[in-house]
């Protein structure tokens, strides 16, 4: 009899327990439904496939000279020929627009990476015709495509002809490129004078280059940005070359259109005291339902970090981040927040590492870092990076709590980008 009431005790807790996780579901996807909580398909990483307004799209024209030692034709209207534009051999010449806007520099980072690809070019001589200009742009782009940094400057004016003489010097060099900072979509507009441009023809004519333009005003690739950015892809050979940076654009255009509004929800419920406070999904604010990554940290009046917690499982971002307010209002408690930092994240790119190489070795300088052992991760944004590159590694594995004693090659490490949302009120 005894045995009996045992069972039959243990099968009517079975049932309550059942019930009761039965009941916690129902509840949570009663309030989910109520409120309109679920997530949207899209990722926020996407979210230049989809935009609530059409952006215009700024084209960009570029063009290399190049040396094959054929004859040239001297008429400039010939040269628009788009064959295989951007693969030659003996590039010496390349002209780029002085200002490359947003949505242009994938384009322009795809010219230098193919000449990289096809030629070896160790030092750049970047011409302008104002010596207050801010060349970084470019610079960045020279580092980081064409792997070089170094890169010299001329001035070359109407008034200063004098860089001429040290341009034609630095064309008859193997392994050096001249680089002109000038509009080639003047060359449309008869009554609009050019020096840069009629230099960079002068050169190239003296020299018998041939000429190509790197064009997307009449080609397909202008409709297809204003469509989805992800189409961009189809331009490189080295997807990975691009595919982080293109995921880190949309971020800005996500975090721009919805960086109020997230932060106002995440204050909005850091008082443990009050209930959730969900925002109503409409035609305005649908994307914040979006899917997406997320690291959210907080820190007090002396910079000092309170709370710290990320969502990787791509869930919805705005139920996340209220989440994780929720979370941080229940640690941090009566202390004063002082700043507010939340990160988007792009795709994980997984880092396959060699057993002797440092990690720092796979990072970019705006690169953040995972580790993963089993189901125990751990990240640090590229702001959080320790100085001395050894202690990466120690540092990833006191935050996922993964003992010393397990080697480092049954880790993973997967490399990141992300766009910071900062708020100091």
């Amino acid at each position: 009899m005894q045995q009996k009431t045992k069972i039959f005790f243990k099968r009517i807790f079975k049932y309550f327990l059942m019930i009761l996780l039965f009941a916690i579901i129902v509840q949570a996807n009663v309030v989910r439904l109520k409120n309109n909580l679920y997530a949207n398909y899209e990722r926020i990483v996407d979210y230049g496939r989809v935009r609530e307004q059409k952006e215009k799209v700024n084209p960009v024209m570029a063009a290399i000279f190049y040396d094959d030692k054929v004859s040239v034709e001297k008429n400039i209207s010939t040269y628009f020929d788009h064959y295989d534009n951007y693969k030659k051999k003996n590039v010496k010449i390349v002209l780029i627009p002085k200002d490359v806007k947003e949505e242009s520099t994938l384009i322009v980072k795809k010219l230098f990476a193919e000449i990289h690809k096809n030629n070896n070019v160790k030092s750049i001589i970047l011409v302008n015709d104002n010596p207050n200009d801010n060349l970084q742009q470019p610079k960045q782009i020279f580092k980081k495509v064409m792997q070089t940094d170094n890169v010299e400057q001329l001035i070359l004016t109407e008034e200063d002809l004098s860089a001429e003489k040290l341009i034609e010097s630095h064309l008859q060099q193997p392994d050096e490129m001249i680089v002109f900072l000038t509009d080639i979509t003047s060359m449309r507009h008869k009554n609009k004078k050019n020096f840069l441009l009629e230099e960079a023809l002068y050169f190239a004519q003296k020299n018998f280059y041939h000429m190509e333009v790197f064009d997307i005003v009449d080609t397909q690739i202008a409709r297809a940005m204003e469509k989805d950015y992800s189409s961009l892809l189809f331009l490189t050979d080295r997807p990975d070359l691009l595919q982080a940076e293109i995921q880190r654009n949309n971020l800005e255009l996500y975090a721009r259109h919805y960086k109020d509004k997230l932060v106002d929800y995440f204050k909005n419920n850091l008082n443990q005291d009050k209930n959730y406070i969900w925002p109503k999904k409409s035609s305005e604010n649908y994307r914040l339902f979006d899917r997406g990554r997320l690291y959210v940290r907080v820190f007090d009046d002396k910079r000092k970090e309170l709370f710290a917690r990320k969502n990787l499982k791509q869930d919805s971002v705005i139920v996340s981040l209220i989440e994780i307010a929720k979370k941080t209002a229940f640690k941090v408690k009566a202390k004063k927040i002082r700043n507010i930092k939340i990160y988007l994240l792009t795709d994980m790119e997984e880092i396959h590492k060699d057993k002797d190489t440092l990690l720092i070795s796979y990072l970019d300088q705006d690169d953040g870092v995972m580790i993963e052992y089993k189901n125990n991760q751990a990240l640090l944004c590229a702001d959080e990076r320790p100085d001395d590159p050894a202690e990466i590694i120690p540092i990833l594995r006191q935050r996922g709590e993964i003992p010393a004693n397990i080697s480092e090659q049954k880790l993973r490490f997967y490399k990141f980008k992300t766009v910071e949302i900062n708020d100091e009120n």
